[in-house]
């Protein structure tokens, strides 16, 4: 005679933490397994390499005014033993001025050590990219810090706590003061955790012109599990991206 035990439920809950804005990457599995997958394979650094190389992509100074929108560009590099090597623009920006410049800054990009199988051996990317300006080179560095800093609790996965919290600040001379929420997720550790990633971020320098003065700016997080909420757009959004797998195991006699 055969028995069944009640099922034996496993729930193992994963924070995924991006590490920039990068777009999703295409063909990339969910889980990455660092004992059997290339580093190349890795979606968590394929975000991280995006940032580096995004936060060092700015027009000159005297190119446009502060308010002026961004040029994009598409380039392909070599990672290879921890460096960007041999640029190539494969889209251009209309300027070879501004080809050339991009090239420039791309190599000094700060690449993230490579996590996976395979380290040693080289691979080539290509990333779209936006040669901001000064200003928005500074708004990007700072929900990049934001980002860095972002966590997803146990509590809140385990709880399925989703939703948006707002928080505003101010920046000066390269802090966050005066962090409030305005509008609550409705969870309170999610709220906390929002606060907390504002507080603990390095803010990069202020942008030219407005050392010595407080920028007002406001971020929004958007904590989600399972893709279970649509989040907002923008370019002051933190996506916040939680899984929880559910393996459930039938054992028969």
């Amino acid at each position: 005679m055969r028995e069944y035990r009640n099922l034996a439920v496993l729930v193992l809950v994963c924070v995924l933490s991006a590490c920039g804005t990068a777009p999703p990457q295409a063909n990339m599995p969910d889980f990455f397994k660092m004992t059997t997958q290339p580093y190349w394979m890795n979606p968590t650094w394929q975000a991280e390499m995006f940032e580096a190389v995004q936060c060092v992509a700015r027009l000159p100074t005297n190119a446009a005014s502060p308010a002026a929108p961004g040029i994009h560009a598409t380039v392909k590099f070599l990672f290879t033993n921890g460096k960007i090597k041999d640029p190539v623009v494969v889209a251009s920006t209309g300027n070879p001025d501004l080809d050339k410049l991009l090239l420039q800054q791309v190599v000094t990009a700060k690449a993230p050590e490579p996590i996976g199988l395979h380290t040693d051996q080289p691979h080539e990317f290509g990333l779209t990219l936006e040669m901001f300006t000064p200003f928005e080179s500074f708004e990007y560095n700072v929900y990049a810090a934001i980002n860095r800093m972002k966590v997803y609790g146990r509590d809140p996965l385990l709880y399925d706590e989703t939703g948006n919290t707002t928080v505003d600040f101010d920046y000066l001379a390269g802090k966050a003061l005066n962090i409030v929420i305005v509008k609550s997720s409705g969870h309170k550790e999610l709220d906390k955790s929002s606060v907390g990633a504002v507080s603990r971020a390095v803010m990069p320098p202020a942008p030219p012109g407005y050392a010595g003065k407080t920028l007002h700016m406001q971020v929004i997080f958007c904590y989600d599990i399972n893709d279970a909420i649509k989040c907002p757009t923008g370019k002051n959004v933190i996506d916040v991206e939680g899984t929880r797998i559910v393996r459930r195991t039938v054992v028969t006699y």
